[in-house]
């Protein structure tokens, strides 16, 4: 994954950091420091400040598709009178939500962008439905059906 675009808010050394974990989110800090040429607590420390940073964020990634999970992406068109609080508030909604994994807003045809998973696509449709039934904020939605995803955060799946 090419971080160049962050080269203005990271060092060279943690750019590299970032595009190391990137890769491979449990390479150790020896195998960093090993390949950045510093110290393996100098890489904890540059690692430990860019968590605190908010720079980045280490996760484990379910891979749904091999989990034999089904998932779409929901892509919503507010009412053009929705306030940014209603807005606000229906994310946080979703953020409750666990078969909810993402959610992007946007800026064009669609205003958000959430992406949701469930053991089947009979059971996902009905999910989605229920979720929505008393949301009077949303104009349309559309569902679009995932078959297979081929890289996800800069990583082949």
């Amino acid at each position: 994954m090419s971080l160049t675009l962050y080269a203005e808010s990271l060092d060279k050394i943690d750019l590299k950091i970032v595009e190391l974990l990137s890769v491979d989110g449990r390479i150790t800090d020896t195998e960093i420091a090993k390949k950045v040429g510093l110290s393996k607590t100098s890489v904890r420390l540059r690692k430990l400040k860019l968590i605190k940073s908010g720079k980045i964020k280490i996760l484990g990634i379910p891979i749904l598709q091999n989990l034999n999970l089904v998932y779409a992406d929901i892509m919503i068109k507010f009412l053009v009178n929705t306030s940014q609080s209603q807005i606000d508030n229906f994310v946080k909604s979703l953020m409750k939500e666990d078969r909810i994994y993402e959610i992007d807003r946007y800026l064009y045809k669609y205003d958000l962008d959430i992406g949701v998973y469930h053991s089947n696509f009979a059971l996902l449709k009905s999910y989605i439905q229920e979720l929505f039934k008393h949301v009077k904020i949303i104009e349309s939605y559309d569902i679009f059906p995932v078959l297979q995803s081929y890289k996800g955060f800069g990583v082949i799946l």
